[in-house]
């Protein structure tokens, strides 16, 4: 394959949508709202805002705070798809609830509301631990009882702490308030490191290595564990070539890091179109929700609503390899979003044989090669390479 053409390809598509990758939105004035909307926007988190304005003044109303929850929790919603359709996953992992009158996605959030959603939310990541006792606010006594103990978590984790010392519980919460409460809910330490800039300079070094990203994905595979980008080998390729482009391409030389790995990105979607067909074909449409890798555990993980029977785990097993899959339902989750990456659970020999043409079953065939390239741009370089190849 002519990797030099295909890396000017894909060259030009980072060129093409690098402008775009910016934050668009225009009417964001104060810095601490730049800087916590940029960070939501850079992690994609925000599906619901379109155009150039971000509206910050405008309510936050309960389908926009679905859908940034679906994202932010990593829950499997479907692309383009509706605040109903986001609340139903969230109201199924048990973060929000309709409190019998409906999922209203239209309606505004209060603050202690907020606050609600926020706690279970942290409890759903298992992160819900006090850091410290805040003093109380000056209008406890306002706070609904039942929401008392979620503002007063939020409080004691510096999540939401208002500088007049005032909670405001019933007062609406807006757009740019909830992007910055979001903010220190995601990154309390207040550092912010762009991910779209860093993963532009790493898929540059990529392509100075492997000629290509797709190229690469045969030998590694590429993500974030919280603010560090990760770059896996799966044995000796190119390693040391790698990280010598990396120190010369980024920035922020902290914000990557070269890791041994036991499979590739192409690896991981064969094992995951294995256990696709297996699920299918034994798990009933309505309770079965997706799969996806989890890179630091070097594990896949099969999403359903119910817990499965242990016939259908051991058959998954057998079929994956021992260590090498786990199964989750929505309502025990193990998050995908620890602080602290899991330690690496393959071995050689847990691992059943992956082989290079089990393609079948993948959606349109084709890898989504990067979060900053959306699928049609990921197709247009995947038929380019095929063509390249025949």
């Amino acid at each position: 394959m002519n990797v030099k053409i295909l890396a000017g390809i894909f060259t030009a598509f980072l060129s093409a949508f690098s402008a775009a990758a910016q934050v668009p939105y225009t009417d964001l004035s104060a810095p601490a709202l730049r800087t916590a909307v940029a960070y939501l926007y850079d992690g994609q988190y925000l599906p619901f805002v379109q155009g150039t304005l971000f509206h910050p003044e405008e309510p936050l109303t309960r389908g926009d705070l679905a859908q940034l929850l679906c994202q932010v929790a990593n829950l499997p919603v479907t692309e383009g798809g509706s605040g109903e359709q986001a609340m139903a996953q969230v109201a199924q992992a048990g973060i929000m609830q309709d409190g019998g009158n409906g999922f209203r996605p239209d309606e505004s959030v209060t603050r202690e509301e907020l606050a609600g959603i926020l706690a279970r939310y942290l409890a759903y990541e298992r992160l819900a631990e006090a850091d410290g006792q805040a003093p109380p606010y000056a209008d406890e006594k306002e706070i609904g009882p039942s929401f008392l103990p979620a503002v007063q978590l939020l409080h004691n984790k510096g999540i939401m702490v208002p500088a007049d010392g005032f909670f405001n519980p019933n007062k609406t919460v807006t757009r740019g308030e909830g992007a910055e409460i979001f903010f220190r809910l995601l990154k309390n330490d207040g550092t912010y490191i762009s991910h779209v800039q860093t993963e532009k300079e790493a898929i540059q070094a990529i392509c100075a290595v492997y000629g290509s990203l797709p190229n690469y994905y045969r030998y590694g595979t590429l993500y974030w564990d919280d603010d560090t980008l990760v770059l896996g080998l799966a044995g000796k390729q190119q390693g040391r070539y790698v990280k010598a482009y990396l120190q010369a391409a980024v920035s922020h030389p902290g914000a990557t890091v070269v890791r041994s790995a036991t499979l590739s990105h192409d690896d991981y979607l064969q094992l995951m179109t294995r256990a696709e067909k297996l699920a299918a074909s034994q798990i009933a449409a309505g309770d079965y929700v997706g799969v996806m890798p989890d890179y630091r555990a070097e594990q896949i993980v099969v999403m359903t609503r119910q817990p499965m029977e242990q016939s259908f785990v051991e058959a998954l097993q057998k079929e994956i390899g021992t260590t090498a899959v786990r199964v989750e339902d929505l309502r025990h989750p193990t998050s995908l979003h620890r602080q602290v990456a899991a330690q690496p659970l393959l071995q050689k020999g847990n691992i059943n044989a992956v082989s290079a043409v089990e393609t079948a079953g993948r959606k349109d065939d084709v890898p989504l090669y990067s979060p900053l390239l959306d699928r049609a741009a990921s197709k247009a370089i995947y038929i380019y390479e095929k063509k390249l190849i025949e």
